[in-house]
């Protein structure tokens, strides 16, 4: 890939390339464009902050922007960081963005945000003092038995009525919920993200 030629100010993709090829990454995965960097970092096992700093805008970039400040310079500045923006969320998803998310989002759908299972009288179901948040507060045995409760203040009860509070911020501390339950709070940071990238 040629160096970026000081008569003609290159595109903020360009610039992006320019900086992926100069710690080489070969050309024939740079014509792929995000698939291409995708696919090397995963096949290579390439430094990711290597290749993460390599997407964003050098500090001599922002200099030079800064420069020529005024609405010029936040414009320029806007879109280099977008450009870099595209470039990471390929790379944190493994692939193209939107169909991430949407594939996501349809794993869970039909998949209750709460628990709830519903106990008769002598039911098993678990306390776990470090993730309840009062004393009323318990799990069932599925829920306790996918998430992470090692080394927690825990015990098993007999239960008289009532359901399972997983999934419930409310009743129980995120980092309680079964691995079921998380995959739903991961999904609404997805969503979130995903409307953050598109504004």
């Amino acid at each position: 890939m040629e160096s970026p030629n000081d008569s003609e100010p290159l595109k903020p993709r360009d610039r992006v390339l320019w900086r992926l090829a100069a710690i080489g990454i070969p050309v024939e995965h740079l014509k792929r464009s995000y698939e291409g960097i995708v696919h090397f970092v995963i096949t290579n096992g390439l430094s990711l902050p290597e290749v993460v700093s390599a997407i964003l805008p050098t500090d001599e970039e922002v200099v030079e922007c800064i420069k020529y400040a005024g609405i010029c310079m936040s414009i320029t500045m806007r879109n280099r960081f977008h450009e870099s923006m595209v470039w990471l969320q390929w790379l944190m998803f493994l692939g193209e963005p939107s169909n991430a998310l949407n594939n996501q989002a349809k794993s869970s759908i039909d998949q209750p945000r709460i628990c709830g299972a519903v106990w008769r009288p002598k039911n098993i179901a678990y306390k776990c003092r470090t993730c309840e948040n009062d004393p009323t507060c318990a799990i069932c045995v599925p829920c306790f038995q996918n998430g992470d409760h090692k080394d927690h203040d825990y015990s098993i009860i007999y239960t008289g009525s009532g359901c399972c509070d997983c999934g419930d911020e409310t009743a129980w501390k995120r980092e309680g919920f079964c691995s079921k339950h998380k995959v739903l709070e991961k999904h609404d940071n997805l969503i979130t993200l995903s409307h953050i990238s598109n504004m």
